[in-house]
């Protein structure tokens, strides 16, 4: 059960683009959609420690990502896939700034400590990541994703994957979160299998830091690095699983509990 204090209006179901909103509890959202398989707590981590971490935007070494506008950082001991962002050790990171602790926090939920930190700043709301799903390539397979906010809230959103372009074709139901500053969310390992999710861009935003802790393996050193591009096998993985599931065996758009509450909000 999803500890921490939850609000109705933090999650919401649009399920089409003719649809308003539909408020409800996560405790819903999970009876609906069982494959979001999702935790959230709001106040994970304290006001006074999130100043600190807030301090991780200052950073040295950030890179600017591609295909959007936010900035990263990485922090493992471990070499990892090339899929991957490299990063620097974990003895590099200043210990004032909380991370080591947010990590050993993170652990007592997830019941074992995440090798790797991707810290991401977005410095406003023209600051975005496009739908996607988390790459699976170099993953301890089985792990849940934990992800922590800091500073300004975002709109965090989920809609089912279907093969397309690495997934962004347009599907429904839409649902929609807001992550507010010191707050946890944790995907399990089915999320990124059946669902795309996205930050979207938004107006009179502040800066936002988000730390996003995994459980990646070693990449063996002097290792060939693939030769398709960052994310096509795992894409390629799901569009077949996906292409074999029968219309009437789908787990998200099949699932009884939400055929039940699409036909009371039709």
């Amino acid at each position: 059960t999803p500890s921490g204090k939850l609000h109705m209006a933090e999650w919401t179901v649009q399920l089409s683009a003719e649809h308003k909103p539909i408020h409800v509890p996560l405790s819903t959202i999970l009876l609906l959609f069982p494959t979001l398989d999702l935790q959230q707590e709001e106040h994970f981590v304290a006001e006074e420690t999130q100043s600190k971490l807030l301090a991780l935007q200052d950073t040295e070494g950030f890179i600017t990502t591609t295909e959007d506008t936010r900035k990263k950082y990485a922090v493992t001991d471990l070499q990892v896939h090339p899929n991957w962002t490299q990063g620097r050790p974990w003895g590099s990171v200043d210990s004032s700034c909380g991370l080591q602790q947010l990590r050993e926090a993170v652990a007592t939920k997830l019941g074992i400590l995440p090798n790797y930190a991707l810290v991401n700043v977005y410095r406003n709301g023209d600051d975005y990541i496009q739908w996607h799903v988390d790459d699976a390539t170099g993953v301890v397979p089985g792990s849940s994703i934990a992800s922590v906010s800091l500073g300004a809230e975002r709109s965090f959103q989920f809609r089912p994957y279907v093969p397309g372009f690495r997934g962004r074709t347009e599907s429904w139901p839409l649902v929609t979160t807001t992550l507010k500053s010191g707050s946890l969310l944790i995907m399990g390992p089915k999320t990124n299998d059946f669902w795309c999710h996205r930050v979207p861009q938004e107006s009179n935003t502040g800066i936002r830091t988000n730390v996003t802790f995994r459980f990646l393996e070693a990449f063996p050193a002097n290792t060939e690095p693939p030769a398709e591009g960052s994310g096509t096998a795992n894409y390629a993985r799901l569009t077949a699983m996906h292409n074999n599931i029968s219309a009437d065996e789908h787990p998200v758009f099949s699932h009884p509990s939400y055929l039940e509450f699409l036909e009371k909000h039709k």
